[in-house]
Parts: structure tokens; C-alpha cells; sequence
């Protein structure tokens, strides 16, 4: 995990730019802040490509705990009294940005 930041910079600066511990004031919902923010929605394309590619490494939720909460400092949780895990956030997040990258 060392080179983190290296292999997916635009996660990186979506979880500590866009989902900081405040990042309710661009939305109450993950969809709102691509919605209210246009550099969210230019960034749809390389986050479904590194989304995919994190994916694709295996990491347990255990690992990306790690990865948001202490090296990326992102104010989101997952929402674990509903079974929500980071792969479930990554996968929405994929999904949300799916509309954007084609338009």
C-alpha cells in the first residue's frame, strides 16, 4: 500500500478534497456533489478507471479503512448499520460517475 497515492491520485483527491469531514455543504447524498460540482463531474472518467482498477486489487474493507480514513482523511463513512462496505461506496460512486463520463 505504499504507493497509493501514486496508483490512484483521483480517488485520493475525490475522498480528501470532495469528501472531507465537511463535505455535506456540497450534499446530503453521495450523487448531490457531482450534481453541484462541475470538477467532480470532469473527473468521472478517471475515477471509473481507477474505481475499477482499486476494485480489481482486492483490498478487504479493512484495508481501504485504512486508505480513507488515515491516509486520505475523508469525512464519508460507510453506512455499516445497513451491510454498506467501501467496495458498496466505490461501486455507487462508479455508478454515479457513469452518468457524467458519457456526456
Amino acid at each position: 500500500m505504499n504507493n497509493i497515492e501514486e496508483k490512484y491520485p483521483t480517488i485520493e483527491e475525490f475522498f480528501s478534497t470532495y469528501l472531507h469531514q465537511d463535505w455535506t455543504i456540497d450534499g446530503e447524498s453521495l450523487p448531490e456533489p457531482f450534481e453541484n460540482l462541475k470538477a467532480l463531474q470532469e473527473m468521472s472518467a478517471d475515477l471509473i478507471q481507477e474505481i475499477n482498477s482499486l476494485l480489481s486489487d482486492s483490498y478487504s474493507n479493512e484495508d481501504l479503512d485504512c486508505i480513507f480514513f488515515d491516509r486520505w482523511l475523508t469525512g464519508y463513512e460507510p453506512n455499516e448499520d445497513e451491510g454498506e462496505s467501501w467496495h458498496d461506496v466505490l461501486r455507487q460512486i462508479r455508478k454515479i460517475c457513469e452518468a457524467y463520463s458519457s456526456q
